[in-house]
């Protein structure tokens, strides 16, 4: 019988599960279950779990051949040859090793980041692992990829303190300095935690205002909790897949809007979207018009400004009306 990927994961996460060092060992056959359905959405009944044991012990398809043993007196399974492992025996192709070599370039991006210094020891011995392997195959050790970095970010010490009041859906008083430097504590509720051009925000709610509140975390003094109720129960990152950016008024309505772009620039568009929602209106030789479902906000027109002669806004009139006046006051900067 052919092996199919479902199966296969699963054998990987019975592997993960035993090998944990930080979950109880030796788990029956409930406690393999659970963390399957947990880690990978599949419902299975025991039985499919018992013939998956039973491939991995005995398969002749992957040759896994597992020291797995059932403990009687523990009441659960465990290896019985100390740190055997079925991933030694996943063998990489070429195109595997480049798809590692630029997830781990991804990860080594972030690993300074507070949030994620937890796993930065882990994400080092990764890395070593993969080089030293890669020099064992004769494959030749450099550097091919290069991430870009912000290699100054502040406030990243407070993601893990929001994660949780988010979590568990607490309000905060937010100690947060403005650009100017004043000094104000907001009482809001905390709902999404969103990185945007190398700097992390968290998006709140303000029941005072009736408003969202967006606050860098790069400007936030402390955070301390409230006792004022959590004050806002919908689903938000939905909502804040319609924007660009990290800004917007919790009274905006999505719109149809259309941009002309030059050609040159349209290609660059047509392999690179600006959003998910884009679309081509129409195409020729003078350039393209695209469509968006967007709620226009500030980055959004930071984002088409950019682009200077080579795009114009054609709708909705109010959005033409706002980019009119920002390229009006722009030209005065050069009279």
């Amino acid at each position: 019988m052919p092996l199919n990927k479902s199966a296969f994961y699963r054998y990987l996460l019975i592997d993960k599960r035993l090998n944990d060092p930080y979950k109880r060992p030796y788990p029956n056959l409930q406690e393999l279950l659970n963390y399957i359905i947990e880690k990978s959405g599949q419902l299975i009944s025991k039985s499919q779990l018992e013939k998956d044991i039973r491939e991995m012990r005995y398969g002749e398809i992957l040759h896994f051949y597992a020291p797995l043993e059932y403990s009687k007196k523990e009441n659960g399974y465990y290896y019985t040859e100390k740190g055997y492992s079925i991933g030694h025996f996943v063998k990489l192709s070429a195109d595997d090793y480049n798809a590692i070599d630029l997830a781990l370039n991804v990860i080594d991006a972030y690993k300074e980041v507070d949030v994620f210094n937890h796993f930065k020891e882990t994400v080092n011995k990764l890395q070593n692992s993969f080089e030293i392997s890669k020099t064992l195959k004769n494959k030749k050790v450099e550097q091919t990829v290069l991430m870009q970095t912000s290699y100054f970010v502040k406030g990243t010490q407070f993601i893990t303190q929001l994660i949780q009041f988010i979590k568990n859906k607490e309000s905060i008083l937010l100690s947060y300095t403005k650009f100017e430097g004043a000094l104000k504590v907001h009482e809001v509720s905390p709902l999404l935690i969103k990185e945007h051009d190398n700097r992390w925000y968290v998006i709140t709610y303000n029941s005072k205002v009736d408003d969202f509140q967006t606050f860098g975390l790069d400007r936030i003094q402390e955070i301390k909790p409230s006792k004022a109720p959590y004050s806002y129960n919908k689903e938000i990152a939905a909502i804040f897949d319609n924007v660009i950016g990290v800004t917007m008024p919790i009274s905006a309505k999505v719109v149809n809007i259309e941009v002309w772009f030059d050609p040159l620039i349209a290609h660059y568009l047509l392999t690179n979207h600006l959003h998910h929602s884009q679309k081509v209106k129409s195409q020729n030789k003078k350039g393209v018009i695209f469509s968006f479902k967007l709620i226009p906000n500030n980055e959004l027109k930071r984002a088409l400004l950019s682009w200077g002669q080579f795009c114009k806004v054609l709708k909705p009139k109010s959005f033409v009306h706002i980019m009119k006046e920002e390229a009006r006051l722009m030209n005065e900067n050069y009279q």
